[in-house]
């Protein structure tokens, strides 16, 4: 999916037919598999004009510092981490009702930070509301469809977006000196719930829904 020579300037047409393309397989996914363990997860969407700016991030290290699991998905908002499910059906149902409980919310991007376990990400700064939604939707699904927190989503959460992942302990060293320093920032209006199932390669879009009372069509 991802060439081995991008282009120095990848053109949004370029980066819109990547994204459709890998709708289009989720969507396939989704549908073929309503049986079987699948990994999926529940996330917020970038908008597309913000995504696009995280992407040429993605595709500049890329260039600089070879291939990373940045590039394994859209860039997003993690509120539930990977979990296991056999029941599509379910986990879109349960997407729906946490979707019609939501209403749009302010989030804000500033700065580039790391985790030890080799991660680059833009940091999410910290949001009362957005980690009620996530306490919620937490509780909500183990209520409903039995599956538990992981370890690392306890109180020490911390909301950001993936950048880069992945890379030998040298690279990424050379990376975290060179991004840390950095400031990107951004303000939007989060307003979808995006359901995510991993291909064995790649997080792909299965079902995106509108937060209540969003003024989007």
């Amino acid at each position: 999916m991802i060439c081995e020579r991008p282009p120095t300037n990848p053109k949004p047409a370029i980066l819109k037919r990547i994204v459709r393309r890998l709708r289009a397989a989720g969507r396939r996914l989704c549908s073929e598999r309503d049986t079987g363990p699948m990994q999926l997860a529940i996330v917020i969407p970038l908008p597309d004009e913000i995504a696009h700016e995280v992407v040429k991030v993605q595709f500049s290290i890329l260039r600089q510092f070879g291939m990373h699991d940045g590039l394994e998905s859209q860039p997003h908002v993690t509120l539930k981490m990977g979990f296991p499910a056999t029941d599509i059906g379910a986990a879109v149902a349960f997407l729906e009702q946490q979707a019609a409980r939501m209403t749009p919310m302010p989030l804000e991007i500033d700065g580039f930070d790391t985790f030890d376990e080799g991660i680059l990400f833009l940091d999410v700064k910290p949001n009362p509301a957005l980690e009620a939604v996530r306490q919620g939707l937490l509780h909500d699904l183990r209520s409903a469809l039995g599956f538990a927190p992981l370890a690392v989503e306890g109180a020490g959460f911390r909301f950001h977006v993936t950048v880069a992942a992945g890379l030998p302990a040298r690279e990424f060293g050379r990376l975290r000196d060179e991004f840390k320093p950095r400031r990107m920032g951004f303000e939007f209006m989060a307003r979808h719930l995006d359901l995510i199932c991993h291909t064995g390669t790649h997080w792909v879009l299965c079902r995106r829904l509108r937060l209540a009372a969003t003024d989007e069509r």
